[in-house]
């Protein structure tokens, strides 16, 4: 089995000057009401605090809503 980590999936976005990463998934999101309220690109849930918060979290610690990035170039 893979592990699924935040700095690999697509939603993962890093946090400007302090490369903190943030979620920027819209069901992890959804409950949040910082990230809700916030007017700012980087206003997402922090990925340390989804990985923490265990069977109640969207994502958690399975990385249930991991997506791998994609593949940037393509070049063979």
């Amino acid at each position: 089995m893979k592990l699924k980590l935040c700095r690999e999936c697509k939603y993962s976005v890093e946090s400007k000057g302090n490369f903190e990463l943030r979620c920027a998934n819209p069901y992890v999101n959804a409950k949040d009401s910082w990230a809700l309220s916030q007017n700012s690109q980087y206003a997402h849930t922090h990925c340390r605090s989804e990985r923490d918060g265990g069977i109640f979290t969207v994502c958690g610690m399975r990385g249930a809503k991991w997506e791998p990035k994609e593949a940037i170039g393509g070049g063979e």
